[in-house]
C-alpha cells in the first residue's frame, strides 16, 4: 500500500483527529529548514510513490481512500490558500510510477529550504504531465492563509458572495446560498 506520510514541525490535533485509523508515518521535519526536503528526497528515491498530508491540514472523511483507489499518477485534494483552491503538496498523492519515471523531481532542486517545495516540485512536474487530477470536496486548510469566512468571489448567475462553505463541495455540488446551483466553477 502507497504510504501516508505527515511532514510535520507545529502538527494540528484536528489533522490527526482526520487520520485517526490510517496508517500514518508521522515525520517530525522541525530540526531544519531543509528537513522537509530531505524526506521528500528519501520518499521519491524508493521509488513506490507516496501520500503527503502537511501538519496543517484537514482531510475530508474517505480522502485518502479516494486517492489511494484513484488510477492516476499524481493526484489530490484542492484546499484554500488566499482566495484560491490548489493542489499543492498539502495532500497529495505521488504514485510508484510516476516517481520512477521522474526520479531526479526531488534532487533536482535548487533550494532545499521547506517553503520552496511546492513551487519546484510541482513548478517541475506540471509542464511533463499537464497538472494533478483533484479530489473534491476541498479540505480544510488550518494555517490562517485561507480566510474561510472571507468571499472568495460571486456566482456569476445570481451574484450571491460565494465563501468556503459554498464552494468547497467542488465543481457540479456547490450551491450558492439562496440554493440554487452555482456556476462559479468553469471545470472540474
Amino acid at each position: 500500500m502507497i504510504p501516508l506520510v505527515v511532514p510535520f514541525t507545529n502538527l494540528r490535533p484536528e489533522t490527526e483527529a482526520a487520520l485517526a485509523g490510517e496508517d500514518v508515518l508521522y515525520v517530525d521535519v522541525s530540526g531544519s529548514d531543509h528537513d522537509y526536503h530531505d524526506l521528500l528526497g528519501e520518499l521519491w528515491g524508493r521509488g513506490q510513490g507516496c501520500i503527503v498530508i502537511e501538519h496543517d491540514i484537514v482531510a475530508y472523511p474517505g480522502a485518502i481512500a479516494s486517492l489511494r483507489g484513484c488510477q492516476e499518477d499524481w493526484c489530490g485534494v484542492p484546499y484554500l490558500v488566499g482566495r484560491n483552491f490548489v493542489v499543492d503538496l498539502g495532500l497529495t498523492k505521488f504514485s510508484a510510477a510516476l516517481t520512477v519515471a521522474y526520479p531526479d523531481a526531488v534532487s533536482r532542486m535548487e533550494d532545499t529550504h521547506w517553503a520552496t517545495q511546492d513551487g519546484q516540485l510541482l513548478g517541475y512536474l506540471r509542464p511533463l504531465r499537464g497538472g494533478p487530477h483533484w479530489h473534491w470536496p476541498a479540505a480544510r486548510h488550518l494555517n490562517g492563509c485561507g480566510d474561510e469566512s472571507r468571499v472568495l468571489a460571486n456566482c456569476g448567475e445570481c451574484g450571491a458572495a460565494l465563501r468556503f462553505a459554498e464552494l468547497a463541495p467542488g465543481p457540479n455540488n456547490a450551491r450558492c446560498r439562496n440554493g440554487d446551483w452555482c456556476n462559479f466553477f468553469s471545470h472540474g
